[in-house]
């Protein structure tokens, strides 16, 4: 298909096309194509008001190297009833201009019926929870219907149904919901309050404080700090002094040779930063502060 930008693609299985019984005349929410192009000469027009899969229309932009505005827009999940809104809006258009158009419905593919809209249950105890506060229920009933979505009670729960402009990829479980309340009410109304505190010290704090101590004794003795990958090999182990790979985590998609395995010692890598260096400077002194990996623990940081 030769496409409005004079660029001929050629098409897949996968790419979503709009065409006629000649063929493809349009990479569909991406690119016209140059079969359907509208001249000088031109005296019938056919106006098509859709919306695509988001995702279909990002893939056949990538596939092809193509980013036009059209792709931005389908590539967002629009409101699929945008579409017969903007027809309705195109004949307003033609009306105003007061000009001798003729124009002739051809038909319709949308059903607004089947239009997805999903479901969300959720508490009003659960919205104050996240809010940290409570917020009446009138109000968010008020705020609710205000933003266009629809709900009846069942029992204690809310059961909400997500209008289509808020259901592509927008609104899709409760903590959205609570955010679209609490972001109506306002969160300058919502009290501040203090933060408990544990003013113990965690074991993850004592580790920070032991790494910042090593790091800076060791920068203070004039020690390099290097950072290494964290892979291996069997090579590797063996010449450090390891004589089995059973402990050892190894890596299922292993993209070099060079890197099979997760470093069971920091010692792995600096052998080999001494390897590559020792030609180019007599004295070396370096240090890492790293994670090691084995089976047993997963992981432990040494240094």
């Amino acid at each position: 298909m030769t496409a409005l930008n004079g660029i001929e693609y050629t098409l897949t299985e996968e790419d979503m096309v709009i065409a006629d019984d000649n063929g493809p005349i349009a990479l569909a929410g991406v690119i016209g194509g140059m079969d359907s192009a509208v001249s000088e000469t031109t005296t019938n027009v056919i106006w098509e008001s859709a919306t695509f899969d988001a995702v279909s229309v990002r893939l056949s932009a990538q596939r092809h190297g193509v980013r036009t505005d059209a792709s931005t827009r389908y590539e967002k999940s629009l409101d699929p009833l945008l579409a017969s809104f903007t027809v309705g809006r195109i004949y307003d258009y033609l009306e105003f201009l007061g000009k001798n158009i003729e124009t002739t419905a051809i038909g319709s593919y949308l059903d607004a019926k089947q239009v997805n809209k999903p479901i969300i249950n959720v508490t009003y105890d659960f919205i104050n929870t996240k809010a940290g506060t409570v917020i009446p229920h009138e109000k968010v009933n008020a705020i609710l219907t205000r933003l266009g979505f629809e709900f009846t009670m069942n029992n204690s729960e809310l059961v909400i149904v997500v209008p289509s402009w808020r259901a592509s990829k927008d609104i899709s479980i409760k903590e959205d919901i609570a955010e679209e309340v609490i972001r109506v009410f306002g969160y300058d109304n919502i009290p501040l309050q203090a933060l408990g505190a544990n003013t113990g010290i965690s074991s993850k704090n004592q580790l920070k404080s032991l790494k910042d101590t090593s790091l800076n004794f060791w920068k203070h003795q004039n020690w390099n700090e290097v950072y290494n990958y964290s892979f291996t090999n069997k090579s590797l182990d063996e010449y450090i002094g390891y004589d089995s790979m059973e402990n050892s985590v190894g890596i299922q998609n292993a993209f070099n040779v060079e890197y099979t395995h997760m470093r069971r010692s920091l010692s792995v890598r600096l052998f080999d930063n001494i390897a590559k260096n020792c030609n180019i400077e007599d004295s070396l002194k370096f240090f890492e502060i790293g994670k090691v990996y084995t089976k047993e623990n997963n992981y432990t940081e040494t240094l």
